[in-house]
């Protein structure tokens, strides 16, 4: 227990989504961990701070309907030796009524921080102060996005001495009937155009900084051009030939490594600080509890909509957050993040196709594929979900300004994630292609892809990067070899159709190991089977219907 100092306490933040244990955990920690920001589902794994005799845990919000978070923080709650249990007071009695099952059977020491002090009424703080006063249970208000050192430290020395959490204890705060603090009606409950507006708004968030990536990726690449990769060819150029196709050839490693970090970095980083200004707000909750209704008629609740999301981001981390989701609906989920969530680096890579084909345009064309085709994926293989899915609990969060810490927070985790794990990964790609090339494997596994191609009417030049997007999606960019030259002697519906295929025969190799660690192998393989049917169906319906009517 906490008394011996040889054995660190586990203190466990207890609390159900969206209460902002998770920002709290931040604090105490002082550095960012996992997202520290308001969505609900957004803790997809354990977070563990050690400070002096004390191990603060952060497991998964609790949820009223089965899944692997709420199962995960269950186990959580058997190993802790004290609680911290974490509340909205904007729905103090609710949320504390429902904890109260889980405080019998557990026999942990505790205290009880509530949160969202600063939109709770004045008479309300009083009375739960008053309450608390007079009992033997600590008791916090605290906003946790402005909770302070001083504050995080009174409440870790008040697990010394604090009691054991039972239901009969709470029962003095029950008694206070708290009033319940709705967030104010917005655009998006209106009935028929709240879901229109969310469903716009949602556009918005992702395109502007797609839109604004690719006009600063545009204007890096020439320089990037001239000054890094000419005057490297003129200094490597009485190289040994390995060497020289290994670093500037077609796949190269400061060739096409440059260019993966010219037009990947800035969706990453343009994205990122939209997603985070989003979430800090609150809004992502919201479009998530607009959309849910719209949402369940392919299967899926409004709280899958926010590791879809995140698969526009990395569809490992968005794979991660689908613990989240109900076990009815992860499954869905996961494979529509598999094949419809274009990750950064993908858009990244497309976009710059799209450039090098002068067809900059086409970007647009290509994101309604990939909607119409996750339609086509959802009903296609998951057509009975909807049936299964537990009733609609709406939740509407408040919305707030956003924090400057908090948004700093995740920016610094996505560009940490970027730089340390994407870039590296995809640097060996590079060089493992240059190299295959070299010894001409490359062109031999092409073999069995150009006869597909062809079938589609597409040149067997593209082979190469089919396969390679199938290992890393910024694979697509193998489409640019020869200076753009495979892009010059294609159409404009055979470039669409080879990215669009490029993207959604398979996951990269990430996710699928990702899928497969945490869904099983069979899984993941029946999965990767079932997208692959569905891209090559999609493809064949759009080049069919192309050749009738275009």
């Amino acid at each position: 227990m906490l008394t011996n100092p040889s054995s660190p306490g586990r203190i466990l933040l207890l609390g159900f989504e969206s209460s902002g244990k998770s920002t709290l955990f931040s604090r105490l920690a002082g550095r960012p961990v996992s997202h520290q920001t308001n969505v609900k589902g957004s803790t997809y794994s354990v977070n563990e701070y050690r400070k002096d005799h004390f191990i603060f845990i952060d497991a998964p919000g609790l949820q009223e309907d089965p899944s692997l978070a709420s199962k995960i923080t269950s186990n959580e709650l058997s190993k802790a030796d004290s609680l911290i249990l974490v509340i909205r007071g904007t729905s103090f009695t609710e949320e504390l009524e429902r904890l109260s099952p889980l405080l019998d059977s557990a026999n942990k020491k505790g205290a009880l921080i509530v949160t969202h002090a600063d939109k709770m009424r004045t008479e309300d703080i009083k009375a739960i102060k008053r309450a608390s006063s007079s009992g033997n249970l600590p008791v916090y208000l605290v906003d946790s996005r402005q909770a302070s050192s001083s504050l995080l430290n009174r409440i870790e020395q008040s697990l010394f001495t604090a009691p054991s959490l039972n239901s009969s204890m709470l029962q003095s705060l029950l008694k206070l009937n708290i009033s319940r603090v709705e967030p104010a009606a917005l655009f998006f409950e209106k009935k028929i155009s709240g879901p229109m507006f969310a469903l716009c708004f949602l556009i918005l968030m992702y395109l502007l900084p797609v839109a604004a990536a690719f006009q600063l990726s545009s204007f890096i690449e020439e320089p990037a051009e001239r000054y890094i990769l000419d005057p490297l060819s003129r200094v490597m150029s009485g190289s040994p030939f390995i060497f020289t196709e290994m670093m500037l050839g077609d796949y190269g490693l400061l060739s096409l490594g440059l260019y993966s970090f010219i037009w990947a970095f800035p969706v990453v980083l343009l994205i990122s600080v939209s997603s985070s200004i989003t979430e800090d707000m609150g809004i992502k909750d919201r479009i998530a509890d607009t959309l849910d209704p719209v949402l369940r008629k392919a299967g899926l609740q409004g709280r899958d909509l926010i590791p879809i999301l995140s698969g526009f981001g990395c569809n490992v981390v968005a794979v991660f957050q689908s613990r989240g989701c109900s076990f009815c609906t992860r499954k869905q989920c996961v494979s529509l993040i598999s094949f419809g969530s274009a990750c950064s680096y993908q858009i990244g890579a497309t976009l710059s196709v799209f450039n090098a084909a002068q067809k900059p345009w086409m970007f647009f064309p290509y994101l309604l594929l990939l909607l119409f085709g996750s339609i086509i994926h959802s009903r296609l293989w998951y057509r009975n979900a909807h049936q299964q899915l537990p009733p609609f609990l709406h939740r509407k969060s408040f919305i707030q300004f956003p924090t400057f810490r908090g948004i700093c927070y995740k920016l610094v985790m996505e560009i940490k994630q970027f730089l340390q794990q994407a870039m590296p990964v995809f640097l060996m790609i590079c060089l493992a292609a240059g190299f295959l090339n070299y010894l001409g494997i490359l062109e031999s596994l092409s073999y069995f892809v150009a006869p597909l191609l062809g079938l589609l009417g597409l040149p067997a030049e593209g082979a190469a990067g089919i396969i390679f997007s199938a290992i890393r999606k910024d694979g697509i960019l193998l489409f640019n070899e020869g200076s753009g030259s495979l892009l010059a002697s294609m159409t404009g519906i055979q470039i669409l159709l080879l990215v669009f295929l490029a993207s959604t025969l398979s996951a990269c190799s990430v996710t699928l190991w990702t899928i497969a660690k945490e869904l099983g192998w069979r899984t993941a393989v029946m999965m990767i089977l079932r997208q692959l049917a569905t891209s090559l169906l999609c493809t064949v319906l759009i080049y069919g219907v192309w050749s009738l009517f275009g």
